[in-house]
């Protein structure tokens, strides 16, 4: 189903059962089917309400306004949430998706029972010295260079693949640091990761863990930046857990 929301359709699945909801927030280029397992796990096994949303432009969303920033992710699933007229969530989230999570449960506009943080991002992350070289050669060749097809190759993968509006979008999301966020999560919290996650490596779980006092940490050993498909049975197991507690 969809809904507009500041002007964009907001494309989401939701599944009414009782005053407990599960609320999915995806990673980035994911979508709805991203957390399809723990949906099904959930929807099976469990009284909870179901909602795993879209986030834009990802899925059947639109795609969102330019400069849209962090801050209005956090604003259109805050008033989705509202419109469906959900009291209070549980918040499962994954990389980006887990910097949506950390405001909703920081700014405490919505009642957050519970927080799971797998492989989040929203920390800033240490730069190697070929990084901060490849960043300031990309700004220098960006102002100078006339060959738009060559500046076009340089980024991540993520960031090639985007529409312009949306490479503006990305670079607003990535830069912004949320750790100052995290001393206000009061909610039971896990923190979910995998020892070999090079996309968010494990310092900043171990960050995300330091800063947030009532939180518990899980560490695999593998699983990479996507270890809650890996090992699913575990992940939900530990989740349905934390709810339930």
């Amino acid at each position: 189903m969809q809904l507009k929301i500041n002007g964009i359709n907001v494309n989401f699945e939701y599944v009414k059962k009782s005053d407990k909801t599960i609320v999915f927030l995806h990673g980035w280029g994911g979508g709805i089917s991203s957390f399809k397992a723990g949906f099904d796990y959930f929807f099976n096994n469990s009284e909870y309400s179901l909602l795993n949303i879209d986030l834009p432009p990802f899925g059947e969303s639109d795609e969102p306004l330019k400069n849209f920033t962090i801050y209005d992710y956090y604003e259109l699933v805050k008033t989705l949430i509202f419109k469906l007229k959900i009291k209070s969530i549980n918040i499962i989230s994954h990389s980006f998706g887990g910097r949506i999570a950390i405001l909703l449960a920081s700014k405490k506009e919505v009642k957050v029972e519970s927080l799971i943080l797998i492989a989040s991002a929203g920390i800033k992350a240490k730069k190697s010295l070929k990084t901060r070289f490849e960043i300031i050669s990309y700004k220098f060749k960006k102002k100078f260079s006339k060959n738009s097809k060559k500046l076009n190759k340089m980024g991540s993968r993520d960031y090639r693949l985007l529409s312009n509006n949306m490479k503006q979008v990305f670079v607003n999301v990535v830069n912004e640091n949320l750790k100052k966020y995290l001393k206000n999560i009061t909610c039971k919290t896990l923190i979910i990761w995998a020892k070999d996650d090079y996309e968010t490596p494990k310092y900043m779980a171990k960050i995300l863990n330091k800063k947030i006092k009532n939180s518990g940490l899980i560490m695999f050993n593998d699983g990479g930046h996507f270890c809650y498909l890996k090992y699913h049975t575990k992940f939900v197991k530990a989740a349905h857990y934390l709810f339930k507690s």
